[in-house]
């Protein structure tokens, strides 16, 4: 089953021949298997195959429209399509994890949600164990006092490249896994250890959500096993010992760090950050509440709003919430919806009254508590999207099958739109990944000293790739090492043009223009990026030199 490929696999891989080798190799694997499963569901469909839960594929069906109005409608639709560099949150990461939903409820069958939910189960170890191994044999990269590290102790991130969005994985996984541990006798000493790596590495990421996330689902589940009589003693006592294991070890490793890292959130700020952006993007979503801003356009968006300098003069480039994210991006009626796929899912799971069905439950309840205060991670939503899918499709609370004729009209319907949309994300998915190791190559033929081919190549990332601002950027660069300042300044007009966020861009583009003595474009390209950044010395101080030439 290609969803047990997705599960298993995204949250895993990377890639050392692209420049983002950890975010984009995830999102473009999960487009490549999610587009390709979207084809597959769409041929059965078009054979005849009666179609599942219509009205739950009419409300994807109106999920994924909302998306595509609100990218047509964003503030910059270039940019919404494939969303930030380094995020990549924009319409097609959108689709696909849309895609993963519907095609579990069209696929998934009694067995298939054990073999997902022991897929995920396995990634997660691996994710662990390797966040565990870098921990302690990989150098320390990180300065005391930074995000990656706390009170002298480095934080778990591994292949993930986040600590927050390993933290977001591991606490989705762990219910998973101990739902597991109920159910074969034979391999329990194996779960076991699986719940104990999952959950020492966990609690070495140091994401407080992730920890309020695990907590709250395995008590979930305890109180499913209580109320059921099905977790007695026997089967109680490996995965009790598995966990008191995991913080007994961490305890004793980084005890200081983990007591510093709880008694912080009221001093570090970080709270009171939260609370500040969430009161501007609560303005935003007043002034745009149908179709938002645009996929992944806040960090565009929020600079008008942004009532203070809460980051201490730093680039605010998400909301920290989920929600209120998705509220921003594409609007309020796409929030309520995707929340309606989750309740009738979390519905049906805990109708099922089995152990994995459990498991499913307290993923997803671990998934909310986990970003609705941080920002989502592209792996764990994966995840979340494709059990969701499989424990309605699973359920036991069949839906009414269709008599009507228009029923067989809507099957043809729904394979049509997944043939085309499965092909376009299997399209997206080579596409971006081909310009980024396009991208990569040029950065590395320049540091040869090899300019000409660095540009030749850069140009090729450009044409694959027109929409990504970051390149175009890259090509004027070159184009300034070569002297070809006029066609410079014209790559850096379409990097801004197609919403460019790192302020460098258009402080090189600033530079580019005084050499041709054009102060008023440069004027107003320091105006903008000001804008970008209200609060940015560096950015303040140069709209400043250049107001008064």
């Amino acid at each position: 089953m290609i969803q047990v490929a997705a599960v298993l696999f995204v949250p895993l891989v990377v890639l050392p021949w692209t420049v983002d080798g950890v975010v984009l190799p995830k999102i473009a694997l999960a487009e490549a298997l999610l587009g390709s499963a979207l084809v597959f569901v769409g041929a059965r469909l078009s054979r005849g195959e009666v179609l599942r839960w219509p009205r739950v594929t009419a409300l994807t069906a109106v999920g994924l429209a909302l998306f595509a109005l609100s990218t047509l409608a964003s503030i910059t639709p270039a940019l919404s399509l494939t969303g930030t560099y380094g995020r990549w949150d924009g319409l097609a990461t959108a689709v696909a994890y849309l895609a993963g939903f519907w095609v579990a409820t069209q696929t998934a069958h009694d067995r298939d949600l054990d073999a997902l939910t022991t897929a995920i189960g396995w990634s997660a170890y691996v994710a662990a164990v390797l966040a565990i191994v870098a921990l302690f044999v990989a150098a320390d990269a990180t300065a005391p006092g930074s995000a990656f590290n706390v009170e002298g102790s480095r934080r778990a991130w591994g292949v993930l490249g986040n600590p927050n969005a390993l933290g977001q994985f591991l606490a989705l996984a762990l219910p998973i896994s101990l739902a597991a541990s109920t159910r074969n006798e034979r391999a329990r000493s194996v779960q076991a250890i699986q719940v104990a790596t999952i959950a020492f590495a966990l609690v070495m990421t140091f994401s407080r959500a992730s920890w309020v996330a695990a907590v709250l689902s395995t008590m979930l589940l305890s109180v499913c096993w209580l109320s059921r009589g099905s977790f007695g003693p026997r089967l109680a006592i490996r995965p009790i010992a598995a966990i008191a294991f995991a913080l007994i070890a961490s305890a004793l490793l980084v005890g200081p760090a983990i007591w510093a890292r709880i008694a912080s959130l009221p001093a570090d700020g970080s709270m009171g950050l939260r609370i500040a952006i969430w009161t501007d993007a609560l303005r935003m979503v007043g002034d745009r509440p149908l179709l938002g801003f645009g996929p992944d356009s806040f960090a565009l968006a929020y600079p008008h709003y942004q009532g203070g300098d809460w980051a201490a003069g730093s680039f605010i480039d998400r909301a920290h919430s989920a929600p209120l994210q998705v509220a921003l991006d594409s609007g309020v009626p796409a929030t309520l919806g995707l929340t309606a796929l989750l309740v009738v899912s979390v519905k049906a799971a805990w109708s099922a009254k089995t152990a994995p069905a459990w498991g499913v439950v307290g993923a997803l309840l671990a998934y909310v508590t986990a970003t609705i205060g941080d920002i989502v991670a592209a792996p764990a939503a994966t995840v979340a999207f494709i059990i969701a899918g499989a424990a309605l499709g699973t359920s036991r609370v069949a839906p009414r099958r269709p008599r009507r004729p228009s029923a067989r009209l809507a099957g043809i319907a729904a394979a049509f739109v997944a043939f085309v949309v499965g092909g376009l994300l299997v399209t997206n998915s080579v596409r971006v990944l081909v310009a980024d190791i396009t991208f990569r190559a040029s950065l590395e033929r320049y540091a040869q000293g090899q300019l000409s081919g660095a540009l030749d190549l850069v140009s090729w990332s450009t044409r694959v790739a027109p929409e990504r601002p970051e390149y175009h950027a890259l090509a004027a660069t070159y184009l300034t090492a070569s002297g070809q300042l006029t066609l410079a300044a014209a790559e850096y007009g379409i990097a801004v043009g197609l919403g460019a966020t790192d302020a460098s861009i258009f402080r090189r583009a600033v530079d580019v223009h005084v050499q041709l003595g054009d102060f008023d474009g440069a004027r107003a390209l320091a105006l903008r990026a000001k804008d970008l950044n209200p609060f940015d010395r560096e950015s303040n101080e140069l709209f400043d030199r250049l107001r008064g030439r």
